[in-house]
């Protein structure tokens, strides 16, 4: 934005330019984050609208519409979910497989998985790290045994594989060592979808995330732990979703806060006995 207006006076500032802007960020990015680079120009002008340096626009910045998608949950039923792991058992392309593995069994966001570094897999402590996440930070994820066993299986793979591979960095690497670009396994990902009887309208990773969320939820955990175990920060709304749209997690949450107050009543009834 910078770049783009840094040297430009608001009253220079034409409705093109602005169109410009929008289809740049566009290019690379998702609808969500559009929508926030011309909300934050919007302001600036209004801050300096409000302080008096400049005129108010005589026309509007018009933001994107909503991305439908982003308030969908897709969670995969028991069925659906053995049929992936019968199709994870089966695919010939192992790595994609495994890396489908990883993110199912993890809730990782597919780019925390492709940039996964081999020295922040620490099989002796059972953890790995996850490095410049969405939230800025960096997290020490606990493996549980089908992670660590996905690890250890990619890892012999690549000990099997071509120098260039078995030198890489990555855990999941491109066919040259290097940091996979998640384009080039869109078709496998969703090809895994497709086999294992998953509805063609399902995000063939997101599902996965969703599910993982909202079996969490169902099984009593809190909304902060299941923030911490895909990544979101504290608090964030896109973690909140997943309690408003599962009623079961909307009834073990209604539980835990029984169960949180019910020390109280305990303590009250024996002040009552000992009163009496």
């Amino acid at each position: 934005m910078r770049k783009s207006f840094g040297e430009k006076t608001l009253e220079e500032l034409v409705p093109l330019d602005v169109d410009r802007l929008r289809r740049q960020v566009a290019k690379d990015h998702r609808v969500a984050t559009t929508r926030n680079v011309l909300e934050l120009l919007r302001r600036i002008i209004n801050s300096g609208v409000r302080q008096r340096h400049c005129a108010a626009l005589d026309w509007t910045i018009e933001l994107p519409k909503q991305d439908p998608n982003s308030e969908r949950i897709e969670i995969l039923t028991s069925k659906q979910f053995q049929q992936l792991l019968d199709v994870w058992q089966s695919y010939p392309d192992r790595q994609p497989s495994r890396l489908h593995q990883f993110i199912g069994w993890t809730g990782s966001r597919p780019s925390e998985a492709l940039k996964l570094l081999w020295k922040d897999v620490d099989f002796d402590r059972r953890n790995y790290a996850k490095r410049d996440t969405k939230s800025g930070q960096t997290l020490i994820q606990p493996m549980n045994e089908k992670v660590r066993e996905v690890l250890l299986q990619q890892r012999k793979l690549q000990d099997q594989s071509p120098e260039i591979l078995r030198r890489s960095l990555y855990v999941f690497p491109a066919s040259d060592g290097g940091l996979c670009r998640l384009d080039s396994l869109k078709k496998r990902f969703s090809k895994l979808r497709n086999l294992a009887g998953i509805p063609t309208e399902f995000r063939p990773n997101y599902c996965l995330r969703d599910t993982v969320a909202s079996m969490m939820l169902s099984n009593g955990a809190t909304l902060a732990e299941v923030a911490y175990q895909l990544g979101h920060a504290p608090g964030s709304p896109m973690t909140r979703r997943y309690a408003k749209f599962i009623p079961t997690a909307q009834q073990s949450i209604a539980n835990k806060a029984q169960e949180s107050m019910s020390p109280l009543l305990k303590h009250s009834a024996d002040q009552g006995a000992k009163s009496g």
